[in-house]
């Protein structure tokens, strides 16, 4: 349950720790000492007890983090690790399914979401629960499957020296993709979406048209978008065997639910030749609820404070 929602921007802290203390003084909370547990999820990946956050500047050891806080139990884990803690504990009305499948029990669960990056989870049964493997795949290279796509992979290695998941299936990607194709027909842009695209966000602009079908060339992109997408969960979905389901967090996908149900992603999905048989019997449902993470968070705090 959510007792209390506070916002702040990251950038202005030197680490999680100061966040959390200025936090609890907003808060008029005593001390961390009067927390039964604490997670915080952050995005970047962690290696050897250490969390790095290129995007902020940020080292954090994470027994130094327990100590900096004043609470032995306090835990840091990547964003994407805590979506993946979130979902078993999804109610249905909290997914919205694109593809039923033939769900079995205790089967690995793979999970991507595109949003400002592309993240990756995968969640493995281990004794009595799920466990949660975050993975940083969405770097893994691009894999073009028509002439327009490895134009784009072209296209990207030279602008980024590596075409990557991420560079396609993301928003930046969505971004990048809508400026490939306008580079190709210039004609083509229309000034008022390009207007838009100069005073906002430029993946949320894109992607409206898109669902909309207001503007050829978003609604180009998003098609690229949402193809690729499909083909790299069927991917995923084969590399796991993913039996017990395929789900898409993030934020863009909740914003483009049209184009993710018009059949398109399940059409790429499902395209893995001898073995698309096997892609039919896998669900895939769209996360709608935005506080996942959140949620997967609390329940590893939970967990901590239990054992503690």
């Amino acid at each position: 349950e959510l007792v209390e929602e506070w916002t702040t921007g990251s950038a202005d802290f030197s680490g999680p720790a100061p966040i959390v203390r200025a936090y609890l003084q907003a808060s008029g909370i005593s001390g961390p000492q009067t927390l039964g547990g604490m997670c915080i999820a952050v995005a970047g990946p962690i290696r050897d007890d250490v969390l790095r956050v290129p995007n902020l500047g940020w080292t954090i050891g994470l027994q130094s983090f327990a100590e900096d806080v004043g609470l032995p139990g306090a835990t840091l884990i990547n964003d994407f690790a805590a979506i993946g803690y979130g979902v078993p504990l999804l109610a249905d009305e909290q997914c919205v399914v694109l593809q039923t499948g033939a769900p079995r029990e205790r089967a690995p669960v793979a999970i991507l979401g595109p949003g400002t990056g592309l993240g990756h989870a995968f969640l493995l049964w281990e004794g009595d629960a799920y466990r949660v493997h975050a993975s940083e795949g969405g770097h893994a290279d691009f894999a073009p499957r028509s002439a327009v796509e490895w134009a784009l992979a072209e296209h990207l290695r030279g602008e980024h020296g590596h075409a990557s998941w991420e560079r396609v299936v993301s928003g930046p990607g969505l971004r990048d993709v809508y400026h490939f194709l306008a580079s190709r027909d210039p004609g083509a842009e229309s000034e008022g979406v390009r207007e838009e695209i100069s005073y906002g966000d430029a993946s949320e602009v894109i992607s409206r048209h898109g669902v909309e079908r207001s503007d050829r060339l978003c609604t180009d992109a998003l098609s690229i978008f949402v193809s690729a997408l499909g083909a790299l969960a069927g991917n995923l979905a084969l590399t796991l065997e993913s039996y017990g389901g395929v789900y898409i967090a993030g934020g863009i996908a909740p914003q483009i639910l049209p184009a993710l149900r018009d059949g398109r992603f399940l059409e790429a999905f499902r395209a893995k030749g001898r073995l698309s048989e096997l892609l039919d019997a896998i669900p895939v449902r769209v996360v709608m609820d935005d506080l996942v993470g959140l949620r997967g968070a609390a329940s590893v705090a939970a967990r901590s404070a239990l054992s503690d």
